[in-house]
């Protein structure tokens, strides 16, 4: 039965019939028995599925000592539970221990199965995504290469996973730089999926966004343009329109237009990327898994590349001033999305905490997440349906999943909904929205300015809010320089006596200290005269960093005393300061505070 509630994706009432067949065992043979550890690796399967790694990983590591014991080191239902183990244990960000499970699996496979099975194949493809993420291309391509030679050998050369391994293998190939192999991989895999399963089949748009990228890479910017604009016709016509796959090929369409420096088509285009990201973010609100970490990076860098077009418009000397306004509000929404569930996960146990003391909040917050996750796993199967041949899909078993995602649509607008109207405040807190550049203003004193900072890969942003206006200003640092800086300035705080005695070297990096400050408000100055409090809001490594700590000016000479710190301009000195982890939520505390002038110290 637990079986048949699967399939069907009902996955709640498939972990009660697990639960009562472990109760079962557990008392009629004990939990040595080899039935017992398949049953909890079975339950570790459904909550993979259901998208909770750490429950998964927890069930995984009961079964496996007890179906070694019972089965042994060398049974190849073993090494599949070590990889799937290592699927939940990748999935919780540890990355170098799912590579050693998983090449324990390989082992296992190779003295039991023998090392050109199909589940070596399995394990080994896996392994090159573990190395992938890693960016150790070189690994990754080679295990990739092996579990092809091993798929061809047993399946022949036009077998379904064939093609899937050639697509990974270009996508390498193109991260190596390796142009021409990646194309030759690409193509094969196209003709290959273009023949099984037809032209027009979902699994094609992948296809036509991995050509866009090796397109993009090397300068042809049009003819990325055009890959993009196929897989979205072919994603549009398959999936809903909010899909993250949409998002996806719309953000790569939107940055081949910039880089043809059509500023105007750019926009509109990442707006429709951005738009499907923040309701993502949106739903994934008191439930943080539901949005993978790799889709949280897309978003951030879609988020990134929004502002980064916005800046183009704005530069544009042919904007009217009432345009301007509106592109530079519009980039300070946009900062706060980019943000996203990163800061909000700061508060999420404190507001977890809260709802948990009210029973009927609480109910509320456990349903959602309960329709989100299974949203999520409708999606999947219908994603997985689609890329099939026509002739062998269950189109009945499609029809019904996507009348559950429509249900389950409804429940969780229904849920966001009670929780908006009944406790406004904690809905304000767990699912941000943007807000305006004005309600921010309406919350800051006159001596106030809010100050935000996002930090980018090829350049960062910032935010100057007071209640007579807004700066929005481009600044020339990435976020790797930063954390460099950073680190410098933390090591110093960390063992302030490594230069004391030694004349050649500053008992403080003043120099560092300095330059941080510069970069960050060197272009801000003059807005920040009438204030002495600075309400900041960090961004990457700048959350380990006290901004009292830094240097308004440089010193002329070499500071080799303690005791001459204390003529240094510190920051302090200038401004008081207090820290919040977004705007969004600088509102909600003050609010719950019940006090505009409330002190705002909020460190992550």
């Amino acid at each position: 039965m637990a079986q048949i509630k699967k399939y069907h994706l009902l996955f709640e009432e498939a972990k009660v019939y697990l639960n009562d067949a472990l109760s079962f065992y557990r008392k009629e043979v004990g939990i040595s028995h080899p039935d017992y550890g398949l049953l909890l690796n079975n339950l570790a399967d459904i909550e993979m599925d259901r998208g909770d790694p750490v429950a998964a990983a927890a069930f995984y590591r009961q079964a496996f000592p007890i179906l070694e014991a019972a089965l042994g080191t060398r049974h190849h239902l073993v090494g599949i539970l070590l990889t799937n183990w290592a699927k939940a244990v990748y999935d919780l960000g540890n990355t170098k221990e799912a590579i050693k499970l998983v090449k324990r699996a390989i082992a296992i496979h190779a003295d039991g199965a023998g090392d050109r099975s199909e589940a070596t194949a399995v394990s080994l493809v896996f392994l090159s995504e573990l190395y992938y993420g890693m960016g150790d291309n070189s690994n990754a391509i080679k295990v990739l290469s092996e579990a092809h030679d091993i798929y061809s050998e047993i399946f022949g050369e036009n077998h379904n996973a064939i093609a899937s391994i050639r697509m990974n293998m270009g996508e390498i190939s193109r991260r190596m730089k390796n142009y021409r192999d990646a194309r030759k991989h690409i193509r094969v895999a196209s003709n290959m999926i273009a023949s099984s399963i037809g032209k027009n089949n979902i699994k094609m748009a992948p296809v036509f966004g991995s050509e866009a990228l090796v397109e993009f890479d090397v300068g042809r910017y049009k003819a990325a343009e055009g890959l993009y604009e196929k897989a979205i016709h072919l994603a549009q016509s398959n999936l809903n329109s909010g899909h993250p796959i949409i998002a996806g090929y719309t953000f790569g369409l939107a940055n081949a237009l910039y880089k043809q420096q059509s500023y105007d088509r750019a926009l509109d285009r990442i707006r429709e990327s951005t738009s499907i990201y923040k309701v993502r973010l949106s739903n994934a609100g008191n439930n943080g898994d539901s949005i993978q970490t790799s889709e949280s990076i897309y978003s951030r860098a879609a988020f990134l590349k929004h502002i980064q077009i916005l800046i183009h418009n704005i530069d544009d000397e042919n904007a009217i001033n009432e345009s301007l306004i509106s592109l530079q509000q519009e980039s300070f929404e946009v900062g706060q999305l980019a943000r996203g569930n990163r800061t909000e996960k700061s508060i999420l146990g404190m507001s977890s905490r809260f709802s948990a003391a009210n029973d009927d909040l609480g109910d509320i917050v456990k349903n959602r997440q309960s329709a989100i996750a299974k949203y999520n796993n409708y999606d999947n199967s219908l994603l997985a349906a689609l890329s099939m041949k026509y002739q062998e899909r269950d189109i009945k078993k499609e029809g019904l999943v996507r009348k559950n995602m429509v249900l389950l649509a409804n429940k969780i607008n229904e849920l966001n909904s009670r929780m908006k109207s009944e406790y406004p405040k904690f809905y304000q807190l767990m699912n941000p929205e943007p807000v305006t550049v004005k309600k921010v203003q309406n919350i800051l004193n006159n001596n106030e300015a809010l100050v935000t900072v996002l930090l980018g890969k090829e350049e960062s942003y910032l935010w100057v809010i007071k209640t007579d206006g807004m700066v929005f200003k481009k600044i020339p640092v990435t976020s790797d320089e930063i954390a460099r800086e950073v680190s410098i300035i933390r090591a110093s705080l960390e063992n302030p006596e490594m230069g004391q005695g030694d004349r050649s070297k500053s008992v403080y990096p003043t120099d560092v200290a300095s330059h941080i400050y510069e970069t960050i408000f060197g272009q801000v100055k003059d807005e920040l005269d009438d204030v002495n409090r600075i309400i900041f809001v960090p961004d990457g490594p700048l959350f380990s960093l006290p901004l009292e700590v830094l240097l308004a000016a440089k010193p002329e000479k070499k500071i080799t005393e303690f005791s001459e710190l204390r003529h240094l301009d510190w920051l302090v000195d200038k401004f008081a300061f207090s820290y919040v982890p977004s705007a969004s939520s600088l509102i909600a505390l003050r609010e719950l505070a019940g006090s505009s002038t409330a002190r705002c110290l909020f460190w992550v």
